[in-house]
């Protein structure tokens, strides 16, 4: 038998100042089977940055935001210095598995020091809706990428990519019956802003 699945976008991307706490929506998960909760997020300047917290939050509850329990340890991630560079592609179009910039070398490590290609890169939209992560694969020049699959969006030239990004996903508890998500950037009172982003992903039915 097939299992009816059920993905949803409950917090689209929204930005995180410096030095701020915000707070998520809410996603719905009562009537789900089983259910998880991705955290897409990325770095957007080149501030030193020692990392933000991110608190997942479950209520076994419908209404009632006396019975919020964190659940699971929080995170800490995004920790690097970004670096950032401007897509020369005029524009670049949607549903392609490459784009190229003025030079790739700050492309060829992580922005977390360590060398691993591949690794996720942020495209920051000017609607900020429309904001991506790839995964980058590989190099195919000193003036373009690769990244697995291909981009959703199409994005005009000058749009930045940045290198420091997450995509990581936790498991939610049967009797959970809302989620959010709380993002400390005051983990790192002067370190970078953000941009973060929000998936359920859900069994509804057997």
């Amino acid at each position: 038998m097939a299992l009816t699945k059920a993905p949803d976008v409950f917090q689209d991307w929204a930005a995180v100042a410096q030095n701020t706490i915000v707070e998520s929506a809410e996603g719905d998960v009562s009537g789900a089977y089983d259910s998880s909760v991705t955290i897409q997020a990325a770095l957007d300047t080149t501030t030193a940055h020692t990392g933000t917290r991110f608190i997942v939050l479950v209520n076994p509850n419908g209404s009632d935001d006396e019975d919020w329990v964190v659940w699971r340890p929080s995170i800490i991630d995004l920790i690097g210095t970004a670096l950032t560079e401007n897509l020369t592609n005029n524009p670049l179009a949607a549903g392609v598995s490459t784009l190229t910039m003025a030079d790739t070398a700050g492309f060829e490590t992580n922005g977390d020091g360590s060398d691993e290609i591949p690794g996720w890169r942020f495209i920051e939209d000017s609607t900020l809706a429309n904001s991506e992560l790839i995964y980058q694969l590989s190099f195919v020049t000193d003036t373009s990428i690769a990244w697995a699959g291909v981009n959703k969006n199409s994005h005009v030239q000058n749009t930045p990519l940045y290198n420091i990004g997450i995509s990581k996903s936790f498991d939610l508890p049967m009797w959970a019956d809302r989620v959010k998500v709380i993002v400390d950037n005051g983990y790192d009172a002067d370190g970078s802003t953000l941009n973060y982003r929000l998936i359920l992903g859900k069994v509804t039915g057997v």
